[in-house]
Formats: structure tokens, C-alpha cells, sequence
């Protein structure tokens, strides 16, 4: 499994995770990737998180590191991965990765891993402007898919 993060100004770090993610797992994780990642993208202290409703995100520990923590989340309507930007993120290294690069695992990280640190900023940013589109699409088809 892999975690990441980005912003209009850029990708924040990158996490394989090999063990089961629990809720507790997934706060040192956080812990040790999200504040990292915002500053390195000039953020700090003054963004919204986006994750989507997977257990361990919504679990009472993550609740309570993010409360803790002042981090604003996102409230995030459940099978909405139309709404979701680094979906597309997840989307484009699939399409850059060869299957001869899935074979073995430690080549397949460094294929991530390379593929992610040449995603041009144009990117994110596209990404993140595309988000009203997003839900002007969905609010036009009573709800359902957007297309994206």
C-alpha cells in the first residue's frame, strides 16, 4: 500500500506501507509524513486535510489526532472517488508504470517512486482547479458520476 499527499504547489512525501494499516498505524504515519509534507510545500500549519472514509481515516484515533492537532478535514461523502484528485495521482502511475516493473517488489517501489518525483507541478495544480468542475458535474447528474 502506498500514501501520499499534494497541494496546488506540489507532491508531499511518499510512504509504502508493508504492515496492516490500523487507525494507530495510520496516525504515526501521519505523524511522521503530514507536517513534513506541508511545509515542504509552503504550508505549515494553514491547510485542509482530504482523505477519503476509509475505516482507519474516520477511526477515533485519527478523530482524535486531527482534533489535537487543530487539523481541519474535509468532510467527504462516501463512493466518491470522482471527487478525490490524488485518485487521478494513483491513476497516472499506474499508466507510467510497465507491468515487466511489477514483478519484484523492490523495483516496483523505485518505479513509484521515480514515476511520482517527475509528476510535473502542473499536475496538482490542474488537479486542484478542477475541483468545482468536479462538483458541478456531480450536481448536474443528480448526484452521480462526473466523468472524472
Amino acid at each position: 500500500m502506498v500514501w501520499g499527499c499534494f497541494s496546488y504547489h506540489g507532491l508531499g512525501n511518499l510512504v509504502f506501507i508493508d504492515e496492516k494499516l490500523t487507525g494507530a498505524r495510520y496516525v504515526e504515519l501521519l505523524k511522521s509524513n503530514l507536517f513534513t509534507s506541508a511545509s515542504k510545500l509552503g504550508m505549515e500549519n494553514n491547510f485542509v486535510f482530504q482523505q477519503d472514509n476509509d475505516p482507519e481515516h474516520t477511526s477515533k484515533i485519527a478523530q482524535n489526532f486531527f482534533e489535537s492537532q487543530r487539523i481541519p478535514v474535509l468532510s467527504w461523502p462516501p463512493q466518491s472517488p470522482d471527487f478525490n484528485p490524488i485518485e487521478h495521482l494513483w491513476d497516472e502511475l499506474d499508466r507510467k508504470i510497465p507491468v515487466s516493473m511489477r514483478t519484484n517488489k523492490k523495483v516496483f517501489r523505485q518505479a513509484i517512486e521515480k514515476v511520482w518525483s517527475e509528476i510535473p507541478i502542473e499536475t496538482p495544480q490542474n488537479l486542484v482547479k478542477s475541483i468545482p468542475d468536479r462538483l458541478e458535474k456531480c450536481l448536474k447528474n443528480s448526484g452521480g458520476p462526473s466523468g472524472y
